[in-house]
């Protein structure tokens, strides 16, 4: 369990800088299809957000529980929910990465499966 949670939360953003990295150097002269670079772009997008939501949820509930003050249930971020959307978003990130450019596709679509793992790896009463 400790394997999968600390493949899912190093790997993704190393993923990201690495796809991050080849879309803007390789493509300056490249002759590639205009619209399978703004899927790619979209698809970093959408992962970035599915790995940055969890842990915004995760600092905020506890900063919030951590001020001193009674705080109560409503004024938590929903755990689940921020979870479903995480999901949500890392599967979008794994349909556009299959329609990403050769040069990116597989490292989008490796860094969207370890967000799904980390997701998937959390407990529930964490979040």
């Amino acid at each position: 369990m400790l394997i999968f949670f600390a493949v899912g939360a190093l790997l993704p953003p190393i993923l990201d800088v690495v796809v991050w990295w080849r879309l803007r150097h390789l493509f300056e002269g490249a002759l590639s299809l205009n619209w399978r670079r703004q899927v790619a772009y979209f698809g970093l997008v959408a992962n970035f957000l599915a790995y940055a939501i969890p842990w915004v949820t995760l600092i905020y509930n506890y900063i919030l529980s951590n001020r001193g003050r009674p705080v109560g249930a409503e004024e938590f971020i929903d755990g689940l929910a921020a979870t479903k959307f995480s999901l949500a978003l890392a599967a979008l990130s794994l349909v556009l990465g299959v329609m990403a450019p050769k040069q990116v596709r597989v490292q989008l679509i490796l860094s969207a499966v370890c967000v799904a793992i980390f997701l998937v790896s959390i407990p529930m009463g964490v979040l």
